[in-house]
C-alpha cells in the first residue's frame, strides 16, 4: 500500500516494498538532478524497517546549493513531482508527488544543502533507528499516540513527535572542520597527508569545534595543532563528507583547500604523534584510507586545478 489522503494521519505497518518503491523514484531524481544532487537518500518513518508508518515515502536530495533549483521544475514536472505551492521552512524547498487518479500523497520530496543540520538530521535518525530497535520500538510508541490523538492534523501529529527526534540527533550526530593542506612545487600542487603512527589511517587534518568557533577558524586550528602549520584557508570551497560509524551515530566533516609555503609541518607537544607525506594528487588519492576522503580530494583538486 502507498498512498494517503492529504492532511490525514493514518499508519500501516511496514512494507518492503517501500524500499523498492524509493529506489524507484530516486532513480529517476538522478536522472533529472544529475550531478547537481550529491546525494539522494530515502528518509523517514519508510526508511525505518521495523515500524508502522504513514504511507508517503519521504526522500531527501542532497545539493551543495538551492539557488538554481527552478531550473528543475520542468523536468520534475513530467515525472508527476510537482513544487508545493508552500514553502514555510528556511533551507528547505518542498516537493510532491500526487496520484494522478486518486489525489493521495505518494511521495514528499525535499530538496536541502547537502551537509546542512536538515541533511545531517535526516540521515543521522534514520541510521540510529534502524541500528536500535529498542529506539525504533520507542519511536513507534510516540508516533502511534500522536496519530490517535491528531488523526486528521499533520503539523500537530508531527510536532508531538519532534521533541524525541531532536533529542536522538543532538546525542547522536558529531561534526568536525578540518583543511586539505597544499603546497606548489615548480607548478605542481603537494598535498599533504597525515598518517598515525598506531593504526595508520592516513587523511587530513580536522577535528571537533570548540564554543563559539565558526567552521574555518575550527579547520585552521586542528591543522595548526596537528601539523605546525599556519596555512591561508580558502573558503571559497567548502566540501562537505558525512558517514554513519557504528551504532547508527553520524558524523559530518567540513574541508576546506588551505595553502601553505616555507613551512615544514610537525606535531604539537601533547598530541599525537604522526607521520606526514607530501604527495602529488594521484598518489595522495590512492593513499588515503577511506573513499569518502578520496572523493573529496578530487573534488578539492578539480577547484584548485580550475582556478
Amino acid at each position: 500500500m502507498l498512498g494517503l489522503k492529504k492532511g490525514t494521519v493514518l499508519l500501516t505497518a511496514h512494507q518492503t516494498a517501500w524500499e523498492t518503491q524509493a529506489q524507484q523514484m530516486i532513480t529517476k531524481l538522478r536522472e533529472v538532478f544529475g550531478d547537481d544532487a550529491t546525494d539522494i537518500q530515502h528518509i523517514g518513518s519508510t526508511a525505518i524497517k521495523t515500524i508502522a508508518a504513514k504511507p508517503i515515502i519521504d526522500i531527501a536530495i542532497g545539493m551543495e546549493t538551492l539557488d538554481k533549483i527552478d531550473r528543475f521544475l520542468a523536468p520534475l514536472a513530467k515525472i508527476g513531482v510537482q513544487k508545493s505551492a508552500g514553502q514555510p521552512f528556511a533551507g528547505i524547498v518542498l516537493f510532491s508527488k500526487d496520484d494522478a487518479e486518486t489525489g493521495e500523497r505518494l511521495y514528499n520530496i525535499q530538496a536541502v544543502r547537502y551537509g546542512s543540520p536538515q541533511w545531517d538530521g535526516h540521515i543521522c535518525f534514520r541510521d540510529y533507528m534502524n541500528a536500535n530497535p529498542d529506539k525504533a520500538s520507542e519511536y513507534e510508541q510516540i508516533k502511534k499516540q500522536a496519530a490517535e490523538l491528531y488523526p486528521t492534523d499533520v503539523m500537530r501529529y508531527s510536532a508531538h513527535k519532534n521533541a524525541f527526534i531532536e533529542q536522538c540527533i543532538e546525542a547522536l550526530h558529531e561534526k568536525s572542520c578540518g583543511t586539505v593542506p597544499y603546497t606548489k612545487q615548480d607548478g605542481e600542487i603537494l598535498y599533504l597527508l597525515i598518517r598515525a603512527k598506531d593504526d595508520g589511517y592516513c587523511g587530513f587534518p580536522k577535528g571537533h569545534a570548540e564554543p563559539g568557533e565558526t567552521e574555518q577558524e575550527t579547520a585552521l586550528r586542528e591543522t595548526w595543532e596537528e601539523t605546525s602549520l599556519t596555512p591561508t584557508l580558502i573558503d571559497a570551497f567548502r566540501c562537505v563528507t558525512s558517514y554513519t560509524m557504528s551504532g547508527g551515530r553520524h558524523k559530518t566533516v567540513v574541508y576546506f583547500p588551505a595553502q601553505f609555503a616555507d613551512q615544514t609541518p610537525m606535531h604539537q607537544n601533547g598530541f599525537e604523534e604522526l607521520d606526514y607525506l607530501l604527495l602529488p594528487y594521484e598518489q595522495a588519492r590512492a593513499t588515503l584510507t577511506f573513499e569518502n576522503a578520496r572523493n573529496m580530494l578530487q573534488k578539492i583538486n578539480a577547484f584548485l586545478l580550475s582556478r
